[in-house]
């Protein structure tokens, strides 16, 4: 343990070591500049086209700059007058390493407590070991190991069929679905009700509203193509085993004679999630009977459900912010908003599940950031 203290440390001082190695030499090329006869600005727009987005800021520039211009031939700070900081040691840097990494959660106060230096000078050394302090992400269930191992597997299953069979016999083959609830009124978020102002200019206010208590829910069925079937379930009811069985065997199945002919003359595959009416006996029967592949997906996973992190986001996205006065009206919204969204076809979301699974794989199976 000490040992790998150690080389983190080493490491983090490496870095320490590289940026300021860089400043010095940016300082060297704004002498440079003045040497030949540029102004702070030319100075300016020269070093962001050598160094880019590493450049020095502006106003170090000019400061540097009118050093140079005055005489000075160091590119080192002048020293100051004052008693020179006894804080920032090796020994202080070890200590609080040490006490971040035996309490994730420790405060600055209980640092200073602890080290008896500064808040200032803890700070400062926090930033240069690397740390910063985040909040937790929000995940849908802390994951078992068995749990992470099984996302692993599934997706590799997927990506092996992939190989195997190609996209063609197995992604465009594959009718994803699930359900989702629309709200009668569901309120902008933060960033999507954000307005450009001047920095004069107050700070525009917003009423805090919560989303209605009357919704409908929607089962949606889609390929690459586009929406299959959108079914809008009546008020009151409960989306059972026996409710789901009757909407694929009754339903589904003349919508995918319909618009997917070749699918049910070749064979289709079907996706769905782990919902206690996708798993029940009597939906296992009604799948067999239809005569589809049922294609495994891992509990827990909406992060590897294409409607979860695709289709039922941007369907909200679209109504948000919006009052519906009925369900004809929502649900005829929601129907509009869909057909929107698959105009040009769902190729992509194929596309960006693949990039997931990989992602997965990485990850040894716990939930990934993005795609």
């Amino acid at each position: 343990m000490i040992n790998l203290l150690g080389v983190v440390f080493q490491t983090h001082l490496q870095e320490i070591v590289f940026k300021m190695a860089q400043k010095v030499e940016q300082r060297y090329a704004v002498k440079f500049c003045v040497k030949l006869g540029k102004c702070a600005s030319e100075t300016v727009g020269m070093l962001r086209t050598a160094y880019g987005g590493s450049s020095m800021k502006k106003s170090a520039i000019y400061q540097w700059h009118k050093r140079f211009t005055g005489g000075q031939e160091l590119a080192s700070s002048q020293e100051r007058s004052g008693r020179p900081s006894t804080s920032l040691t090796d020994e202080n840097r070890n200590k609080i390493n040490e006490l971040v990494l035996q309490n994730r959660r420790i405060t600055v106060r209980d640092i200073e407590l602890q080290v008896a230096i500064s808040h200032g000078s803890i700070i400062t050394i926090l930033h240069e070991l690397g740390f910063s302090k985040v909040c937790a992400r929000w995940v849908p269930r802390l994951l078992t190991d068995e749990q992470c191992q099984n996302r692993v597997s599934i997706c590799m299953q997927w990506r092996s069929r992939v190989k195997r069979e190609g996209p063609d016999n197995f992604l465009k083959r594959l009718v994803t679905c699930d359900e989702t609830w629309a709200h009668h009124y569901d309120p902008e978020t933060k960033r999507e009700s954000a307005v450009w102002k001047h920095k004069s200019s107050p700070r525009p206010q917003k009423a805090k509203v919560v989303k209605s208590a009357g919704k409908v829910m929607h089962l949606v069925f889609f390929d690459f193509k586009g929406v299959i079937y959108d079914h809008h379930v009546p008020k009151g009811q409960t989306v059972t085993g026996n409710y789901y069985s009757s909407v694929l065997k009754k339903q589904l199945m003349p919508k995918m004679r319909k618009k997917r002919p070749e699918l049910v003359a070749n064979g289709w595959l079907l996706h769905q999630d782990n919902a206690p009416a996708h798993t029940s006996r009597v939906c296992q029967d009604t799948i067999a009977e239809i005569g589809v592949e049922l294609i495994a997906h891992p509990p827990y996973s909406p992060d590897l459900a294409p409607c979860d992190f695709f289709l039922f986001p941007e369907l909200k996205n679209h109504i948000r912010g919006r009052r519906f006065e009925s369900d004809d009206q929502l649900n005829a919204a929601v129907t509009g908003a869909l057909k929107v969204i698959s105009k040009d076809g769902l190729w992509h979301v194929f596309e960006s599940w693949q990039k997931r699974w990989d992602k997965c794989i990485e990850a040894e199976g716990h939930y990934f950031e993005g795609t």
